[in-house]
């Protein structure tokens, strides 16, 4: 249930920002906004895990997931007020209702993939990697720019890099950690 949790989130959380960017900020900025906001990876990252191991050495590691949720709590109650002044360019009528049941489905769909990732190598684990993927495919290619998924020049082709480059990023830092602990046996 916490992966399927986790997964809804990562699949929700740069859905949202995303959107949100390209909704807020006229063309010829998007580029630059989308490098400040990769740029608020570096101080978490390497602040993080020490905080983290602090937490998790004084009282236990459990400590460290529950505190996240006040900041999670504060974040929603901070940025809920901006996202519903965002109007969204060219609907009619249905006032993004269609944006948001595809961000639904790209949410669930990243979810079961994750899911399925982590049953893996079982066949459950590779049936739901299939279905997860084919559950983002559609959204995607409905919410991203025209062009994204085959690299386009312009802003389809910064959005692509950038989702691969966060990929690279978050397989990076789970794979270090896996690496320490099966290689090199710190368990602590």
């Amino acid at each position: 249930m916490a992966r399927a949790m986790q997964g809804l989130g990562a699949g929700a959380m740069m859905t949202f920002v995303y959107t949100a960017i390209s909704l807020s900020y006229p063309d010829e900025l998007r580029a630059k906004i989308l490098g400040a906001f990769g740029t608020a990876y570096v101080l978490p990252s390497m602040i993080g895990p020490y905080v983290a191991g602090l937490i998790a050495d004084q009282w236990s590691w459990r400590f460290v997931f529950w505190g996240i949720l006040p900041i999670l709590l504060l974040s929603a109650l901070l940025s809920l007020p901006a996202f519903r002044k965002l109007k969204i360019q060219g609907t009619q009528g249905d006032n993004g209702a269609a944006a948001t049941w595809m961000a639904l489905l790209l949410t669930v769909g990243t979810g079961i993939f994750l899911v399925g990732l982590g049953m893996l190598p079982i066949i459950t684990g590779f049936v739901l990697v299939i279905m997860g993927l084919v559950l983002m495919v559609y959204p995607l290619r409905k919410l991203l720019p025209m062009g994204t998924l085959t690299l386009r020049k312009g802003m389809p082709a910064i959005l692509a890099t950038r989702g691969l480059f966060f990929a690279a990023y978050a397989s990076t830092q789970n794979f270090l950690v896996l690496a320490l602990i099966d290689v090199k046996g710190i368990n602590k």
